[in-house]
């Protein structure tokens, strides 16, 4: 809690980003540990497209530069897409997952 100020959530905060260095500063530092954590699930899978779906994807254009930073910085080739179907991703990754064999 760098502020003292109380947000309901990350949309929130990605509303204040744009006017707030303490809330764009998060954004940023959010990009660069995201590339540090996957960094070496990249390499190891030798992933050449990483997907990013779900919610925090309407903010990447908040901590998106700096994660492809890291991911260049660090010789990572991986190409990062933004899912188009946002959360309802996982709904319909887990039903093709069951399949018939659920049933």
């Amino acid at each position: 809690m760098q502020t003292g100020q109380k947000l309901s959530g990350v949309k929130e905060l990605a509303m204040l980003a744009e006017n707030n260095q303490v809330a764009n500063s998060l954004f940023s530092d959010f990009g660069h540990k995201l590339g540090i954590f996957l960094k070496p699930w990249l390499q190891k899978f030798g992933v050449e497209v990483l997907v990013i779906g779900g919610n925090i994807s309407n903010a990447f254009d908040l901590f998106g530069e700096c994660l492809l930073s890291y991911l260049k910085e660090n010789q990572i080739q991986t190409r990062v897409e933004i899912s188009e179907l946002k959360e309802t991703a996982s709904m319909i990754g887990s039903a093709v997952l069951v399949g018939n064999n659920f049933l």
